[in-house]
């Protein structure tokens, strides 16, 4: 396994925010943001709070589309 080596925080976050750029995203930030407007705030808040961030274009959006027309996360 291959080893990756960072040598500044910066490098680090660019490496992270990498898969929101791919998918047309500045960051994660910006995604979840999206997000809030596409299913509430209080949606997207209350799963990011229990998912990890790996989930973020899998099990997030899942979890989301899954919820809809239900008052789970009612803003």
């Amino acid at each position: 396994m291959e080893q990756i080596m960072f040598n500044s925080r910066q490098d680090m976050e660019q490496l992270d925010n990498s898969i929101y750029v791919e998918n047309g995203y500045q960051n994660r930030e910006e995604y979840l943001d999206y997000l809030r407007e596409e299913y509430g705030v209080n949606a997207v808040n209350t799963l990011i709070s229990v998912l990890p961030a790996s989930e973020d274009f899998d099990g997030l959006v899942t979890e989301l589309e899954d919820g809809q027309g239900f008052d789970f996360f009612a803003d």
